[in-house]
């Protein structure tokens, strides 16, 4: 049986209790990395448990589970989506607080503030994948995994400067267990869906009586990927469900600013950066009434796919 590594509070120095969001993968890959350098996880269901109330406050959660285990690790994913709303934005205000984009479930947020704030030395932050920065937790307090063996081995030495008793001299598990690369999952994507390169963020119905075409939905779509997307020919396809529409040519815009361009016309083809935002127009069927349009744009109900050329290779975008 193995002998265990007491602190000198009589706490097993390989225990640590893992608080996490709702990412399955995430959750799996600490737990591998953190057994692979032979220190022993616990759930923060676990740790509840052992309370004795099934709904215990949490500062008597935190306080079971220190007198456990050497130290806290929380794991930020982004599993959420959040923006702040449209009656409170500035003016400067930047597309991270405008744009919908994950962020950390909020239970994750405030059981990290308590244990911050009440074992601040026995306390690791670690973030999977993207999401909303929050400045607060950035920098020194937060560890970016990903497989890199730098990552790996900037939380293992994180965890036994809190005081855990890490093992990787001689062993090699650790610079494999979890894979945290594949844990980065977009939380707007159905599983089993690949990393999308444009992504529908907005969409909007208008009547516009002063225009040529006055029937239009808006649709905004954001750059997901890392490289700068030429994006030309789209055309509509309608869904189960969904409505008749026509994707006109010359209806590309960029947003520069506060401003869409070209303001009065739009493009045949656009080169849109990483993280910035487009904007086409579909021209719905008669049939569907405007109120209905209006309806079924602020409904979670898929109207139909945008499909177009980025960087040469067709891609489809529900919408």
């Amino acid at each position: 049986m193995r002998k265990r590594t007491k602190a000198k509070n009589g706490v097993d120095k390989r225990r640590v209790f893992v608080v996490y969001g709702r990412n399955p993968q995430a959750r799996t890959a600490i737990f591998e990395f953190l057994r692979s350098i032979d220190l022993a996880p616990m759930e923060w269901e676990e740790v509840i448990a052992s309370t004795g109330n099934p709904s215990p406050f949490i500062g008597d959660a935190l306080e079971k589970g220190f007198s456990m285990a050497q130290a806290a690790v929380v794991v930020f994913t982004g599993d959420d989506m959040a923006r702040v709303g449209r009656r409170f934005l500035k003016p400067d205000d930047t597309n991270e607080e405008k744009i919908l984009k994950a962020q950390p479930r909020p239970n994750v947020l405030f059981e990290a503030g308590m244990a911050m704030g009440r074992y601040p030395k026995r306390t690791v932050f670690v973030s999977i994948g993207p999401y909303r920065k929050f400045t607060d937790l950035d920098g020194r307090h937060l560890v970016q995994l990903s497989n890199a063996r730098t990552n790996r081995t900037a939380l293992a030495d994180r965890l036994r400067a809190v005081g855990c008793a890490v093992k990787t001299t001689n062993r090699a598990d650790w610079l494999k267990a979890g894979d945290f690369d594949g844990a980065g999952q977009d939380a707007d994507i159905p599983d089993g869906t690949a990393r999308v390169r444009l992504k529908m963020f907005k969409r909007d119905a208008r009547d516009e009586p002063e225009a040529i075409y006055k029937r239009k939905i808006w649709i905004e779509f954001r750059n997901e990927s890392d490289e700068c997307l030429l994006l030309r020919q789209p055309l509509w396809r309608q869904g189960t469900g969904g409505i008749r529409a026509t994707i006109r040519a010359g209806t590309f815009q960029v947003k520069i600013g506060n401003t869409w361009c070209p303001e009065k016309i739009g493009a045949q083809q656009i080169n849109l950066p990483p993280g910035e935002l487009c904007r086409l127009w579909a021209e719905p069927d008669e049939k569907t009434p405007m109120t209905d349009l209006k309806d079924m744009c602020q409904s979670d109900a898929q109207l139909g796919t945008v499909t177009m050329l980025a960087n040469a290779e067709e891609i489809s975008v529900p919408v």
